[in-house]
C-alpha cells in the first residue's frame, strides 16, 4: 500500500494535485497545507469565476473531510507569530 503526501496542498490548483494522487500504486493521500495561505493565482477572470483556482485541499474541506489545525508553532519568535495568530487563526495557536 502506497501513501502519497502532498505538502502545501492548499496552494496547488486542483488540476495540479490530482495527477500525483491518481498514480496506480497510490492507495491513500495525505494533503498538508494551510487554508490561510494564499491560493494559486489564476490570470483568466473566466477561469477564476469557474473555480479553476480552487485547490483539492479546499474542495475536500467544503465536503467536510477531516481538517486538523495544529495548535502549537515552533517556527517563529512569539513577537512575530502574534500578528498572524490573531489575524488569521483567531488566537488558537500557542508558541512553544
Amino acid at each position: 500500500m502506497v501513501t502519497r503526501c502532498v505538502d502545501e496542498a492548499a496552494q496547488l490548483k486542483e488540476c495540479e494535485s490530482v495527477i500525483p494522487v491518481q498514480l496506480e500504486a497510490i492507495k491513500h493521500a495525505v494533503l498538508i497545507g494551510d487554508e490561510c495561505h494564499p491560493q494559486a493565482r489564476i490570470k483568466s477572470r473566466v477561469s477564476d469565476e469557474a473555480g479553476f483556482g480552487r485547490s483539492l485541499f479546499g474542495r475536500l474541506g467544503l465536503f467536510g473531510h477531516l481538517e486538523d489545525l495544529p495548535n502549537m508553532q515552533y517556527r517563529m519568535h512569539p513577537k512575530i507569530s502574534s500578528f498572524p495568530n490573531h489575524k488569521f487563526y483567531k488566537d488558537q495557536i500557542r508558541d512553544v
